[in-house]
């Protein structure tokens, strides 16, 4: 990811199709995964707000694209 530009365009899920929602995807999918771990063993997680609020908007705003990418059944 440091080697590719931020702005460039390519093929994603949701309304930004850069670069940069990558990285944004692979910080909200690792803190999601970092939070339940540490609820796991009984830890308070200790979250930004501004970060957190960040995350439920790229949650949002990409969840009706994620339908085309759920495997059919």
């Amino acid at each position: 990811m440091r080697d590719t530009d931020p702005g460039a365009t390519m093929r994603a899920r949701g309304e930004d199709r850069r670069a940069r929602s990558r990285a944004r995807r692979t910080l909200f999918g690792t803190l999601v995964h970092r939070v339940g771990a540490e609820r796991a063993v009984g830890r308070a997680p200790d979250l930004v707000p501004v970060r957190a609020a960040d995350g439920a908007d790229e949650f949002l705003v990409d969840l009706p694209c994620a339908g085309l990418f759920a495997p059919t059944r």
